[in-house]
């Protein structure tokens, strides 16, 4: 819209001139907006430097300002075209009519004329829009919170209350006392206070981490609803206290059959934190990555007698009509020599040294210290060997041959024994391989430094078909005919654990003692030792269930717990 406004006089001057001024769009931005004229002198644009002011009224004439008088001076005229910039601060604009007076006057003059009439402030399209939303401003209307909203709306000021009627699943209420809603978690979640997940994932745990910020008293829940089950991750610096958890049997172990093959195990191991297990099964690998919650069966071709592991459960060796290797927890196999009859077979902790026997000998010992990918003989003889073990770091190794224990702690390259005394069926060596238990029946054979006195102890009212240990050799497990025994003062005392009372015939230990896996028949069992530690995280399996309370100083506390559980 272009207006000319004309005046009929200008200061004292003998001619007579008529300015006329016209207004161009009005930009606003901010409380400033740009304004955009045109000065002509008796119908011609004047040329030169003028002083401008402004003055804001909400009638066309007469009234009072509401605004201004906002003074411009030595503006700059060329072609009659001028742009000022007029800012009358906030407030002013509410809405309202409003219109502008302008006066004129030259530079240096100090009597301004006001120029008739005045111009109404109408409004640019998005200013019409800005107008709407200015109906915003205070207390809304009922009518203006209806409808559907696309995007999130936040009420995140402490202050604020809402009452009536509120629908919804609840899944973001907070700090509501007693409330706690639940919501679905498929893969993973980042969990928040005060809520319940159901972890309905079949083929994996769903992962769900702690609130990052939680206030103490804010609890969440956790159900596997899922056959995959779920973990709970701590965020950097949190602990779970993983003392609190409950365990009905009077031995503190929950025992609980997780797998169930065709026919029987040959062997089974587990990695030094309790995740990764393998088992033999025929010419099959069975294995799991979870601690048990999912299993994995594998065709693919390997030994059939034995199989040890590196202490994070990724290496494994297995031995039968060959020897054969896996780099992946037994999810593939390679054949590394087909050396036939081998019965037993050992792995230092890292899987890069290995032994292997072989029956119906005599055959010499035969070793590897690069995982198996060439073999070696060493100085301890050849006889009919039956059993294998070695240290953790692979130097110190314990053989069952013709009868006899062999010992060695370089490799096998030098080498001990003790002729008088008839080894029996079982063995193994501590870690540090400083002892070694040679067992049968419910005696166990305490040898130290060597193998040439030996320190007796009982199973009370048990027996042992194989022996698993903690990596300090304070926590012993025991599997027998008749269930599985535990001690936890180097086997000097023994407890019943509520392990079924079947034939046992294989177990394995993770590093601190407090998980298990066994095998009888067809079936795995694997097994949580009550703790009074702090964890890292829980792993629980489809049907367990877990309510966790923040304490404050990054520590949370299980308030009660369902089903199979264990906190690493």
């Amino acid at each position: 819209m272009k207006t000319y406004l004309s005046i009929t006089r200008w200061l004292t001057l003998a001619a007579l001139f008529s300015f006329n001024l016209q207004p161009a769009t009005v930009f606003a931005q901010g409380t400033a907006f740009t304004y955009q004229g045109q000065l002509q002198n008796n119908g011609s644009p004047a040329s030169g430097t003028y002083n401008l002011t402004f003055s804001l009224f909400n009638t066309n004439t007469s009234g009072v300002p509401i605004a201004g008088p906002v003074t411009n001076n030595a503006v700059s005229v060329t072609n009659g075209l001028f742009t000022v910039l007029i800012d009358f601060g906030a407030g002013v604009f509410t809405g309202s009519s409003n219109w502008l007076q302008i006066g004129v006057a030259t530079n240096g003059a100090s009597t301004f004329t006001t120029l008739a009439p005045r111009q109404q402030i109408t409004p640019a399209p998005y200013a019409i829009m800005a107008e709407n939303a200015s109906n915003l401003l205070g207390t809304l209307p009922a009518g203006q919170l209806s409808g559907t909203y696309s995007s999130p709306v936040a009420f995140t000021n402490g202050g604020n209350s809402f009452s009536g009627a509120f629908n919804g699943d609840g899944s973001r209420l907070m700090n509501v006392p007693g409330a706690v809603a639940w919501q679905a978690a498929g893969t993973s979640q980042q969990a928040v206070s005060d809520i319940g997940y159901l972890a309905t994932n079949n083929t994996q745990p769903t992962v769900i981490t702690l609130p990052t910020a939680p206030n103490v008293g804010d609890v969440i829940r956790v159900s596997g609803i899922g056959a995959g089950g779920w973990e709970i991750l701590p965020n950097a610096g949190q602990t779970i206290l993983a003392g609190n958890f409950q365990f009905p049997q009077s031995s503190g172990t929950l025992w609980t059959p997780t797998y169930s093959g065709s026919g029987g195990f040959t062997a089974v191991t587990i990695s030094s934190d309790g995740r990764n297990i393998a088992a033999l099964n025929g010419y099959r690998t069975i294995f799991s990555g979870d601690s048990g919650i999912t299993w994995t069966a594998n065709s693919a071709s390997g030994g059939n007698s034995a199989m040890a592991a590196s202490s994070d459960g990724t290496k494994l060796v297995s031995v039968g009509t060959g020897i054969y290797t896996s780099p992946d927890g037994g999810k593939t196999w390679t054949l590394s020599t087909n050396l036939s009859g081998c019965t037993s077979v050992a792995s230092s902790a890292d899987g890069n040294t290995l032994y292997v026997t072989r029956n119906g000998g005599p055959y010499p010992l035969y070793y590897s210290v690069n995982g198996g990918a060439t073999w070696m003989t060493n100085n301890m003889g050849s006889h009919n060997w039956s059993h294998i073990c070695c240290s953790a770091d692979g130097t110190h190794v314990v053989a069952i041959g013709d009868g006899h224990l062999y010992y060695s702690t370089y490799q096998g390259n030098t080498c001990t024994n003790n002729s008088s005394l008839s080894a029996f069926a079982g063995l193994v060596i501590f870690p540090d391989g400083s002892r070694i238990i040679n067992f049968s029946g419910g005696t166990l054979y305490f040898f130290q430094n060597g193998v040439s006195t030996y320190t007796e102890h009982l199973i009370t009212g048990g027996s042992a078909n194989a022996i698993a240990l903690s990596s300090d050799g304070s926590r012993i497990v025991a599997a027998g005919g008749a269930g599985i025994y535990m001690s936890k003062d180097f086997g000097v005392t023994w407890t019943t654990t509520s392990a079924p009372g079947s034939s046992w015939s294989y177990v394995a230990s993770s590093a601190d003692g407090s998980r298990w896996v066994a095998t009888t028949g067809s079936q795995i069992y694997i097994a949580q030792l009550a703790t009074t530690a702090s964890t890292g995280y829980l792993v629980g399996t489809q049907g367990a269930t877990v309510e966790l309370q923040y304490l404050g100083n990054n520590y949370f506390l299980p308030l009660s717990s369902q089903g199979l559980i264990s906190a690493y």
